[in-house]
């Protein structure tokens, strides 16, 4: 592989990179985004945490990180787990295109695609809030993350408490979670047109 750079004087001239023996693909463009939609989604979470269960700032912004990275992860341990298996070779083909490239490839057909993008993003929503609402859960009770939830007093009075502690934080975490989604999906959306070019 030789990997040429142009010059005004001189023309194209070699690069010492061409020693390399394969291409490298490294998704600049999907990381930047990635980041910059955590970012996005951890101070939009966070701050209706806030509002909504009454907790200090501090807590909301370690709870939403939490739960956005558990989220994250989860997303694409899952997406590299079921893409080679799950689908379709031509589906593959476009959706690794999107996710390396930025663009969808011309010479495959669309089969659908829209159609299985809306459902897999209906999917995604679902599944991503179960994780955050299971994953704050989970580090709450095990005390890695300070809760007002404790396990412990097994009376009425306290289990009553413990479960409109759990929908409280449940429908707090549904609404973060679908307001962050909503704001992203105007995002992509505005990428995709690419409005500025």
């Amino acid at each position: 592989i030789k990997i040429e750079v142009f010059s005004a004087r001189l023309g194209p001239v070699i690069s010492p990179l061409e020693s390399l023996m394969f291409p490298v693909l490294f998704p600049v463009r999907t990381i930047v985004i990635q980041a910059l939609v955590l970012l996005l989604a951890i101070a939009l979470e966070s701050w209706v945490l806030h509002q909504r269960l009454v907790l200090p700032r501090q807590l909301c912004v370690v709870y939403a990180s939490v739960m956005n990275l558990l989220s994250i992860t989860f997303s694409w341990v899952a997406f590299f787990c079921v893409q080679p298996a799950f689908l379709p070779e031509d589906m593959k083909i476009q959706l690794l295109s999107y996710v390396i490239l930025g663009k969808l490839p011309v010479n495959v057909g669309t089969r659908f695609i829209e159609v299985w993008a809306i459902l897999i993003g209906f999917a995604l929503f679902f599944v991503t809030w179960q994780v955050k609402v299971q994953g704050l859960y989970l580090m709450q009770i095990s005390n890695l993350l300070p809760s007002p939830i404790s396990a412990g007093n097994n009376d009425i009075a306290h289990r009553r408490n413990y479960l409109l502690i759990k929908r409280e934080q449940t429908v707090a975490i549904l609404s973060a979670h679908g307001l962050s989604h909503i704001v992203l999906l105007v995002i992509l959306v505005i990428l995709n047109l690419q409005l500025w070019q």
